[in-house]
């Protein structure tokens, strides 16, 4: 079952175990090898590596950053505290911070990565279960509020500027191009999102398990549904569509 994990340089993979990290050598597939490890007292929702750095959604501990350049000697270099962070997205500059209740989107500048702060911060009544940053736009999945899409171009200055609410629960987001691909609980749900202020539903599908998670690749998607595993969904004619359609698993 997809879980989240972030890819390193040279056959190195980042794992997020319920409290710590481990760095596996993936260099031979078929026999992973854990060459560096670090622990912690709380869950770590999400990570996300850039170069030297991995950003830790470290639940009641916040945001932490470590450095990863020597695998053998893990180091944690700098942190925002004070803050609970469920999901992250980065795009430097900048790293996304979601909080899950109540719905909060902070900003926070990663610029010397010793030191970061926070830049603004936006609040709205909802939930949060995830987050994915394409510029100028973070698009969050909301729970039983579905998706928010939040005009964050001017980073001083955070803004909705459309939402769709889903049918059921959206847990995870990805988008791709002009789609927004929602895992929504009961399925999963294709988003035309050329319009940001109006999303138009082109494509879903009612899963047999609970759909938690969704990657896109190319024309597939792969949807985490629970017991039921990875499903995957043909979604090469989506970005043609003027209405809703149920999507095809590839035979």
């Amino acid at each position: 079952i997809l879980s989240p994990g972030v890819r390193l340089p040279a056959d190195l993979f980042l794992t997020n175990p319920r409290c710590g990290v481990d760095v596996l050598d993936i260099s031979d597939p078929s026999h992973p090898l854990e060459i560096g490890s670090y622990d912690n007292q709380y869950n770590i929702r999400d990570i996300f590596v850039l170069n030297d750095y991995a950003y830790l959604a470290n639940d009641y501990l916040g945001l932490r950053i470590f450095d990863v350049s020597d695998v053998d000697n893990i180091t944690e270099v700098g942190a925002v505290e004070d803050i609970m962070v469920a999901d992250l997205d980065v795009r430097y500059p900048y790293a996304y911070l979601t909080n899950s209740n109540p719905f909060t989107l902070h900003i926070v500048d990663i610029s010397d990565p010793n030191h970061p702060f926070i830049v603004s911060t936006y609040e709205r009544e909802g939930y949060v279960r995830s987050i994915e940053v394409v510029f100028p736009y973070a698009y969050i999945a909301s729970g039983g509020d579905g998706l928010h899409i939040i005009d964050i171009s001017d980073p001083h200055y955070l803004f909705e500027v459309g939402s769709y609410d889903t049918d059921s629960v959206a847990r995870d987001v990805t988008v791709s191009g002009d789609l927004a691909f929602v895992a929504d609980g009961d399925g999963v749900v294709v988003l035309d999102i050329s319009n940001k202020q109006q999303p138009l539903v082109v494509g879903s599908y009612n899963t047999p398990g609970w759909a938690e998670l969704v990657v896109v690749s190319g024309d597939l998607a792969v949807v985490s549904d629970g017991y039921w595993g990875n499903l995957l969904f043909d979604i090469s004619d989506c970005r043609s569509r003027s209405h809703d359609r149920p999507l095809t698993r590839p035979q």
